[in-house]
């Protein structure tokens, strides 16, 4: 395939949703994942996701827009997991993965149980760019804004409470709460990027971008903004390589952030060796 035709296909109207629903993706994740991660709460990312899956599929099944049930169950879900995720002992964690996994389950079994979904089943797991419509763009324009507004104009309290949560508690934040704010938000991003990298892959876009840019950030604030451009690249480089490939849209995205990551933890490992 020569350049004309790779413009060409990148100028099909469900290539162009999937670019514009990236962006806000990207930005998304890449801000979110520099609390998550530092915070050793990227897994809850991963457990929302696998609660997507059997919203979405309810509501495909139901014959409701996806996104209606999707993100009040993604809000609760949020909630109960921040709040699991407090709790002392060796069974919270255990309690997370079952509640998580137990909804991916019913949402295979609705989704193969279901006409005219179990055929798309595939998109819904790994991702694809076919799936987009026109409202799926402006939603995800809407709650993406919102996600990316909210983490910017936290983004000082999210510092603290990321990098010395005992010292915010003595300063009179509520910690809990902004917790849950984060988790409320990245439940809103994962429903959103669920249609392009699929539920089994939608948490890597936290944990990936935010890894790469911790090998060549020096600081906190230069950490969040390299995360957001390499989650872009990445994220374009991925529906690129999709489409000359013919592969899943998430699995491309996530083996293109794998092998920046290699790439960039080879070289670093050679300058200090």
């Amino acid at each position: 395939m020569n350049i004309l035709q790779l413009g060409e296909l990148l100028s099909l109207d469900f290539v162009q949703r999937s670019l514009i629903v990236g962006f806000i993706l990207s930005l998304s994740t890449a801000l979110l994942g520099s609390v998550l991660v530092y915070k050793r709460l990227s897994l809850i990312g991963d457990g929302l996701a696998h609660i997507g899956f059997g919203a979405v599929s309810l509501a495909v099944a139901l014959s409701w827009a996806p996104l209606y049930l999707t993100i009040p169950t993604m809000v609760v879900a949020a909630i109960i997991i921040v709040l699991l995720n407090e709790r002392q002992g060796i069974y919270s964690d255990a309690l997370i993965g079952i509640i998580s996994n137990a909804s991916l389950a019913f949402g295979i079994i609705v989704a193969t149980k279901s006409k005219g979904f179990s055929v798309d089943i595939a998109g819904y797991l790994f991702g694809s760019i076919l799936t987009l419509t026109h409202s799926d763009v402006k939603a995800s324009i809407l709650l993406g804004s919102i996600v990316i507004i909210s983490t910017l104009l936290l983004h000082n309290r999210l510092f603290l409470i990321t990098h010395d949560e005992e010292y915010a508690k003595t300063r009179g934040i509520n910690t809990r709460l902004y917790k849950i704010i984060i988790a409320i938000l990245t439940g809103i991003t994962v429903a959103i990027g669920m249609r392009l990298t699929g539920s089994l892959l939608i948490s890597s876009l936290i944990i990936f971008p935010v890894t790469i840019a911790n090998h060549i950030a020096k600081s906190y604030r230069s950490l969040v903004v390299f995360s957001m451009v390499i989650a872009v690249i990445t994220f374009y480089s991925g529906i690129i390589l999709s489409i000359l490939l013919e592969i899943p849209s998430g699995a491309s995205i996530i083996m293109f952030n794998l092998f920046i990551l290699s790439i960039v933890h080879i070289v670093k490992r050679k300058k200090f060796s």
